[in-house]
């Protein structure tokens, strides 16, 4: 039998953009999100840390022992990614099966989805990589989620096990602006702090708030990666867990800016579904 190959390790020393505590007891100002546009005003605070390669040991990390999970998956649905319409008709199954598959949940349930082509106007997708840590859902705004998307349902599934995970998944080889994921279990309730997502309407049919996780930083945290990520494959993203038991419940994640050194690479394009996941 022949040996495996022995990937590279392409570890590197990122900066990331971290939620500054002023230390006066002030909260992060509420992210507003309308129908094209998404503003923040928040301070925030730059440090580097060590983002390790996770190329040739994606198996070892999981859901409950990491909060993301990394896996090869070829898409039936390109021709639907530059229309919004066949997104939610033709993807948004596939993710759902993908996550159940994934999880062993009884039902997934796609809520919302975002396409980031950084240099492209109209059609599907008009924003860039967030560079920022963050966590999408905090578990008041998971719960805000539920009971805004599943209004009929949400009180009986709020007594069983339920997630929000996010399908994330370069649409072209990623050369730039990877996204990188932590360890959940590497982060504390004091790492988090809570912030208001106020929705205008729009898409969204009436305002209404949710609310995220800002992060701030600590040299206890691991951060991965995986070198250029190509369209086969997507990662996971459990940004919340009902369930109180496991090592980790929420994922903080942010792109990680390449600057100067990438100049002349083509912009990272990502399609990223965002799920409910319920277990019987």
């Amino acid at each position: 039998m022949a040996a495996a190959a022995v990937l590279e390790s392409r570890d590197c020393t990122a900066s990331l953009n971290f939620w500054e505590d002023k230390g006066d007891g002030s909260v992060p100002a509420p992210l507003y999100v309308g129908q094209e546009l998404v503003t923040l005003d928040r301070p925030l605070v730059s440090k580097l840390v060590n983002v390790q390669d996770i190329s040739g040991r994606e198996h070892k990390f999981h859901l409950d022992n990491a909060s993301f999970h990394f896996q090869k998956h070829a898409t039936n649905c390109w021709h639907a990614f530059w229309d919004n319409a066949l997104i939610k008709q033709e993807y948004y199954p596939e993710c759902e099966r993908v996550l159940v598959e994934a999880t062993g949940a009884s039902r997934a349930h796609v809520f919302d989805h975002r396409v980031r082509r950084s240099t492209v106007a109209g059609g599907a997708g008009k924003t860039g990589p967030v560079l920022r840590v963050h966590v999408d859902e905090s578990e008041r705004g998971a719960i805000a989620y539920l009971r805004h998307y599943l209004p009929d349902e949400a009180e009986a599934l709020l007594k069983r096990r339920w997630q929000i995970i996010n399908v994330w998944r370069p649409l072209v080889t990623v050369e730039r602006d990877p996204l990188t994921v932590a360890d959940g279990t590497t982060f504390t309730k004091a790492n988090f702090v809570p912030a208001v997502v106020h929705y205008d309407g729009g898409a969204h049919a009436g305002g209404w708030d949710g609310e995220s996780l800002a992060v701030m930083h600590s040299d206890a945290h691991k951060w991965y990666y995986k070198h250029q990520m190509t369209p086969n494959e997507v990662v996971l993203i459990k940004n919340y867990d009902s369930d109180q038991n496991v090592p980790a419940r929420f994922c903080p994640h942010s792109a990680i800016e390449d600057g100067a050194e990438a100049d002349g690479l083509p912009p990272r394009e990502s399609i990223e579904v965002r799920a409910f996941v319920f277990y019987e």
